[in-house]
């Protein structure tokens, strides 16, 4: 994922949704960011997948992952 994120800005389901993931500003993710924000996945399981389930809430519209790393995901 950390290479799809990189090079492609999405994975085969992020493309069959129709998604991508782009930086705060809009470009595409750095290399570290792409690892920050699939290495940050591990942190958004706990506790309960909260860091998942938040981005369901008004409030937030971001995983704790995509957080951690700056980015965001959007819609093409």
């Amino acid at each position: 994922n950390v290479v799809s994120d990189f090079l492609f800005q999405r994975s085969i389901g992020k493309k069959l949704a129709k998604i991508k993931v782009v930086d705060i500003s809009g470009k595409p993710p750095t290399l570290f960011q792409a690892f920050t924000r699939n290495f940050g996945k591990i942190i958004s399981t706990l506790p309960l997948m909260w860091g998942f389930i938040r981005v369901l809430t008004p409030t937030y519209r971001q995983t704790i992952h995509d957080e951690l790393s700056r980015c965001l995901v959007i819609e093409e």
